[in-house]
């Protein structure tokens, strides 16, 4: 109960300070004899606020431009190749790490040892098999980049092939 009371007189507040702020922007510059030359500068900085609008829309696009750019950059089979390379090895030297650790005889050691070392071979083969694929669909799709850009619906089709190599 309190929580509305409080609620209602938080929005009677709010909305004696509205009214009180929306009769302040509306007053009339014109009727204001004292300085005349206020309306012209008005209507000056009006243009020059019109100016400022567009030379940050202007730089909006360009940020936009450059992160796209970057995300693209960032997308670039080879780069996906060498992360998931990197990943592949990283639980390769984690695996020879526990298999040198644990207690268990040479032998078993040995075995587990060619086993991951077979498994790294394999997953390295299929990642560059995989980024190879991945360049040849970007390569083909490039000549219809135009086309597949401006849609939506498209994106998120050419997102889900990938997903399925990935």
């Amino acid at each position: 109960m309190n929580k509305v009371i409080y609620s209602l007189m938080c929005g009677a507040v709010i909305s004696l300070l509205a009214t009180n702020a929306d009769a302040f922007w509306h007053r009339d510059v014109q009727r204001d004899t004292s300085n005349t030359t206020q309306s012209f500068q008005i209507a000056d900085t009006s243009l020059d606020k019109k100016a400022e609008k567009s030379d940050i829309k202007a730089q909006k696009a360009e940020k936009h431009n450059l992160k796209a750019m970057k995300k693209a950059a960032k997308k670039s089979h080879s780069q996906w190749l060498a992360r998931k390379s990197a990943d592949i090895n990283e639980d390769f030297d984690e695996a020879v790490y526990k298999i040198g650790k644990s207690s268990l005889p040479q032998e078993v050691k040995n075995l587990l040892l060619s086993q991951a070392n077979e498994d790294k071979n394999l997953a390295l083969k299929q990642a560059q098999e995989t980024s190879r694929l991945l360049e040849k669909q970007q390569a083909s799709r490039e000549k219809f980049s135009m086309a597949l850009d401006a849609d939506k619906q498209a994106k998120k089709l050419i997102k889900k092939i990938d997903d399925i190599v990935k």
